[in-house]
């Protein structure tokens, strides 16, 4: 029978492995040549120069030292005796840390077994960096899935549950699949949160000791247990442990995109279809100005006298002819003066240089006959009393649904910011480039696109509770993240979060240059450089 680890013993040198599992001749620190680009054979990154030199690589020498004591478990039984062995230790007092060495080497020989895949060196040093609350940035295809298991068992031990966060429910579903072996022949539970689940189902994935899961499933399910009327309906624990996949993309990325759930508000269809129709015959540049940048829109003053000629309009008595008459010549004045404005406009962007003036007056002539027809444009406009006022207190209620028709007609684009799909109106993620499920606009604008895309309009959302992935995440003592383009951005993830960036080398030496053989005349993997094209066609 299998001694426990309780026999290891720390070392100013490492560890011991028990005496039934003597310990192998130590491996010189060349067992393990992290790669660097080929092209550049003698550098060495400051961070792997870290891991070569630091306590990370300590410890992976450590772990690898248990190689053989592991090598004797293989049956269920015998890793569930080991895992509940360091359960009993953590109970007892040990912290996370004393007990890692064990836990990395004892799930790298679950993995072997359960899947046939043993983690390669580098992916134990980006799990001791993910162990450790920080961000490992890891190269495409370095295999951060595997990487994932050995910090994801580690926290499950303590028994409070630990998160696998990624972006998509496939990756989550996927991730789990693949690893579920591993983790149950440990005797731990794995469970999947996915978008539309059950409230049941959810509260058993979280009770699972280790959960696989999105940002937004894990995010609204946070929302909506805070917003409970009794436990009974809630279905997360207690936040201990997540680990987020593509971390850049979820904290960095969505960190301004707040999680919002709402309740249903009033029905309006109809002043969201009223503002649609007027604000769909305005034209850019005379009655509107756009500030894309600022995402910003507002009404010239002569698009403000249309709109209110419009409401008046609206709000006649048929029978009134007197009345009609007056809101049918404003409105002939109002689109006379846009007219002569435009043509004033256009004929300055014909504007000849200076010289060509000196010779030739008829530009000089067009544009005083054009400037005075606006002038007197201008005028009549201003000769008919104020009929309606929008911003006065009496309609003020109407100001939201004008500014929503404005922002839906000015700044968002079909096919670009939303789809109509299904007769619903659909948000583009502009992060991942997919429609956001469930996902809708606030203060009024997700209507005011129905209305223009004229699809039916639901009722408008009443804000409940909402929630920053920042502020969501800091509510996790132990937090890392894994990522492939880290390193650039890591100062904005020690300034939100207080994660550090590790950067792990890969696996296999690497060459960005393949056309010149003198250099690296030994690699594995070759890196080309991004190609993009201009269709699918061409790319496939």
């Amino acid at each position: 029978m299998v001694n426990s680890l309780s026999l290891v013993q720390r070392s100013h040198s490492g560890y011991k492995p028990p005496a039934v599992a003597p310990a192998e001749k130590p491996q010189s620190t060349d067992a393990f040549t992290p790669a660097v680009p080929a092209d550049k054979p003698g550098l060495i990154s400051r961070v792997v120069s870290k891991a070569l030199h630091g306590s990370r690589w300590t410890e992976l020498q450590d772990i690898k030292r248990l190689d053989k004591w592991a090598s004797n478990f293989s049956t269920p039984a015998q890793f569930r005796a080991q895992t509940e062995h360091l359960k009993s230790r953590l109970a007892k007092g040990e912290s996370l840390d004393d007990i890692r060495v064990e836990a990395y080497a004892l799930s790298a020989r679950a993995t072997q077994v359960a899947t046939g895949m043993k983690p390669y060196d580098c992916q134990v040093l980006g799990g001791l960096a993910l162990g450790s609350n920080e961000i490992a940035e890891m190269m495409t295809g370095e295999g951060k899935t595997l990487t994932a298991v050995m910090p994801l068992y580690l926290h499950a031990l303590a028994g409070k549950g630990a998160h696998l966060v990624t972006v998509n429910d496939t990756l989550a579903q996927r991730d789990a699949q693949e690893m579920a072996p591993a983790f149950e022949l440990l005797g731990m539970s794995v469970g999947t949160v996915l978008e539309g689940m059950t409230p049941e189902e959810k509260r058993a994935g979280y009770a699972s000791d280790i959960t696989y899961t999105t940002d937004r499933a894990i995010g609204f399910d946070y929302l909506r247990d805070r917003t409970a009327k009794s436990s009974e309906e809630k279905v997360q624990r207690e936040p201990f442990y997540a680990l987020i996949d593509e971390v850049d993309e979820v904290l960095l990325d969505e960190a301004r995109t707040p999680l919002i759930i709402s309740g249903t508000g009033e029905q309006a269809s109809e002043e969201y279809h009223r503002f649609d129709d007027i604000i769909e015959d305005l034209k850019p540049g005379i009655d509107y100005f756009v500030d894309r940048e600022a995402g910003t829109a507002w009404l010239s003053e002569l698009g403000m006298e249309y709109v209110e000629n419009e409401l008046y309009g609206q709000s006649l008595d048929r029978k009134d002819p007197q009345a009609l008459a007056q809101y049918h010549r404003k409105a002939g004045a109002i689109r006379s003066e846009g007219k002569s404005y435009r043509a004033l406009l256009d004929h300055n962007k014909q504007k000849p240089s200076l010289l060509k003036r000196l010779f030739n007056h008829e530009w000089s002539d067009k544009h005083e006959e054009l400037e005075k027809q606006y002038r007197e444009a201008a005028e009549k406009t201003e000769s008919f009393p104020d009929s309606y006022q929008l911003f006065s207190p009496e309609h003020e209620p109407q100001i939201r649904f004008m500014q929503a028709a404005l922002k839906a007609h000015a700044l968002f684009d079909e096919g670009v910011d939303y789809i109509v799909q299904e007769q619903r109106v659909k948000i583009v993620d502009e992060n991942k480039g997919r429609t956001s499920k469930g996902r809708r606009f606030n203060e009024g604008l997700h209507q005011a696109l129905e209305a223009k895309s004229n699809v039916p309009i639901r009722p408008e959302s009443r804000p409940i509770a909402s929630i920053t992935y920042p502020n969501f995440f800091k509510h996790y003592p132990h937090l890392a993240g894994m990522s492939g383009t880290a390193r650039t951005s890591e100062p904005e993830f020690r300034k939100l979060y207080g994660l550090s960036v590790t950067e792990i080398p890969t696996n296999l030496q690497f060459q960005t240059n393949p056309s010149d053989p003198t250099k690296a005349p030994r690699h594995n993997r070759l890196d080309e450089p991004d190609a993009i094209f201009a269709s699918k066609k061409e790319k496939f």
